[in-house]
């Protein structure tokens, strides 16, 4: 967390199961993945589809997002690029960007949809 801190991250987007003690944060704050919920998904997406548009205006307002893979669910990957579209970045730019291979690739078909709402 120190490093982190040392290298300007104001915040930590991390799954509950992996969010360090909150006393050891170094000033970072740390949020939280919505909880998978298989009998929800449309509750998830909504948070989701929230916290994309949260972490977009706390980047518009020059802090520094960082998220932590989680559970290899692919909602890393996710929540990435939707926060880069809600920033005016094309989707296929915007997981060009990410460069990482997700585990549970990002339908592009709901990414598309998504940013043309």
């Amino acid at each position: 967390m120190g490093a982190l801190a040392r290298a300007g991250v104001h915040i930590l987007v991390c799954g509950a199961e992996q969010r360090p003690d909150t006393s050891g944060s170094a000033g970072i704050e740390l949020v939280a993945y919505p909880d998978p919920d298989e009998k929800a998904p449309r509750k998830e997406a909504t948070e989701m589809v929230a916290l994309a548009t949260r972490l977009a205006r706390e980047v518009r307002s020059g802090r520094f997002v960082v998220t932590q893979s989680s559970a290899d669910l692919g909602r890393t990957t996710l929540l990435a690029t939707m926060t880069l579209t809600l920033l005016g970045i094309h989707p296929g730019e915007a997981l060009r960007r990410i460069g990482a291979a997700p585990s549970q690739p990002v339908p592009q078909d709901w990414l598309h949809d998504f940013v043309a709402r």
